[in-house]
């Protein structure tokens, strides 16, 4: 099955509890065969745009700024 998930951040990007459970579903899922994309935003200027991180295809945007 071809899954797409799609968040704000994820480990190793960003540290905590809900980042690292994402992270962690999506290698369980690819263990289970499935193919996983990641889309999520792009934290930290160095990380790659696109990658493959512990087979998921991960892909990082980069957001504007809302002048808020």
């Amino acid at each position: 099955m071809d899954i797409l998930v799609v968040t704000e951040a994820f480990y190793p990007d960003a540290i905590g509890g809900a980042h690292t459970y994402v992270y962690n579903l999506a290698k369980y899922l690819v263990k289970r065969g499935h193919t996983v994309c990641l889309l999520t935003l792009k934290i930290k200027k160095e990380a790659p745009s696109e990658e493959m991180l512990d087979g998921i295809h991960v892909f990082r945007y980069n957001s504007a700024p809302t002048g808020h």
